[in-house]
């Protein structure tokens, strides 16, 4: 569902531009933009390819703005990915990239306990969830902004933790309900176009259906110009959150997976 249509059987060569000396927060942004960027075309059905001689379209995503004058590859569309900046001085960051995910995995690790009263643990499961967390809390924090702008970290903020519960909250919900389904309680879900609507009774309900609908013009809004050079991932990060906000006070609401 929302696949790009539009974009089927086209190759794109992506390749970063990488100084390995450079362990910097803004050097990591770019690697993950790529990545993301990799994602998004392997689900709007593009090919990504290694070898740029047999693309149709090349890519390089860069941190470095002066390329755009100066790159050699004059047949590459330039993916220029703005500066990690400081929130006091407002300069390009020197952080180191691992040192500022260390220090998200120990903000999520706080949050967990204190926000959402997970219990601490010490063992090796519980250590990976916060490394994992951590990280995706700093993808988040690099996919905020739409990847052309830069970028100020704000430390602690809630809004990727928030994210990142709720995810796991719906994660959740259909493990439980894939369960239920093997043992006989519930039946599988019906194919949509056998859906009652009629049964949805909640306003956020219907809410978070507008918003599942829009997904497709978020992915095809996302990735149209992606082979000139320009990605809007900021619009993933929006959409995301618009549906977490609305699954939250649903969820608080509604009792989810009781009766058969």
């Amino acid at each position: 569902y929302g696949k790009n249509k539009k974009v089927e059987d086209e190759t794109i060569s992506i390749e970063l531009d990488v100084d390995k000396s450079d362990q910097s927060i803004t050097q990591y942004r770019a690697a993950v933009v790529k990545e993301v960027v990799e994602n998004l075309l392997t689900y709007s059905n593009v090919v990504p390819v290694s070898d740029p001689s047999i693309a149709k379209y090349k890519i390089l995503v860069t941190s470095r703005s002066n390329l755009n004058k100066n790159h050699s590859q004059a047949d590459r569309k330039l993916l220029t990915v703005g500066a990690v900046v400081d929130q006091n001085d407002k300069k390009t960051s020197q952080q180191v990239a691992q040192d500022y995910i260390k220090q998200r995995q120990e903000d999520m690790h706080l949050i967990s306990v204190h926000k959402y009263g997970v219990r601490v643990r010490n063992d090796d499961a519980f250590l990976k969830l916060m490394e994992k967390l951590g990280s995706n809390a700093a993808t988040l924090d690099l996919l905020e902004v739409k990847q052309s702008s830069s970028v100020t970290l704000i430390s602690g903020d809630p809004k990727q933790s928030f994210i990142l519960y709720n995810s796991a909250r719906m994660e959740t919900l259909m493990e439980k309900f894939e369960l239920k389904v093997a043992e006989g309680y519930y039946k599988e879900l019906p194919d949509v176009t056998e859906i009652d609507c009629s049964l949805l009774k909640e306003d956020e309900e219907w809410l978070l259906m507008k918003l599942l609908l829009t997904f497709p013009d978020v992915i095809d809004r996302t990735s149209n110009e992606l082979s000139q050079g320009k990605v809007s991932l900021h619009l993933i990060h929006k959409f995301i959150l618009s549906i977490v906000n609305t699954f939250s006070i649903y969820y608080r609401r509604c009792r989810l997976l009781t009766e058969n």
